[in-house]
């Protein structure tokens, strides 16, 4: 007879069992180390630097998200439109993530789930500064990609997301002054 138990019912009864090694053989890290990153061998180039791509999508959804909390939490927002801005421009990346997976995928390659480090800062204009850097790196990444040899509605997709991404700079641009002078 099987019996449901919730995960924090498991995690209770079992408290005493699981110690650091047991978890860490279950969870496939040694223990001392974190687990190795997974290797990904392309057989072309250019799908390497679409993986890339999708991770910086990634981890611009994760850097701006915790951008708009902090920079909320300092009050430094009063009337929410620069959380407001952000969490549109979370939208974006996350539809350019699905964009870049589909186009992965119909490439027979599986796209990445690792996240590009997402960078932060003490003060809120260090932040948008953070974010402006990110937005140029995007639009640099892209820039290299359009110059390989994609087919037509691949080239069309990336030169969306890269134009995305100039306004998404702009938009940056446009918010730092406004926090600067809050400094």
């Amino acid at each position: 007879m099987l019996h449901h138990i919730s995960r924090r019912g498991f995690l209770s009864a079992t408290a005493g069992f699981l110690t650091l090694p047991v978890i860490a053989q279950v969870s496939g890290c040694k223990g001392d180390a974190p687990p190795e990153p997974e290797k990904k061998f392309f057989q072309d180039p250019k799908f390497e630097l679409l993986d890339l791509a999708l991770q910086h999508e990634f981890g611009a959804v994760v850097q701006y998200g915790n951008h708009a909390g902090i920079i909320a939490s300092l009050n430094q927002d009063s009337d929410g439109s620069i959380r407001d801005i952000i969490k549109d421009i979370i939208g974006h990346e996350v539809q350019h993530a699905i964009l870049l997976t589909k186009i992965l995928k119909n490439h027979n390659i599986e796209p990445t789930v690792a996240v590009w480090p997402p960078q932060t800062a003490d003060t809120a204009d260090k932040m948008i500064k953070k974010d402006i850097a990110a937005e140029s790196g995007a639009i640099k990444l892209y820039q290299q990609i359009l110059t390989l040899d994609f087919d037509y509605n691949t080239k069309t997709t990336i030169e969306r997301i890269m134009h995305s991404e100039e306004t998404h700079h702009n938009i940056f641009t446009g918010i730092l002054p406004q926090l600067e002078a809050a400094q």
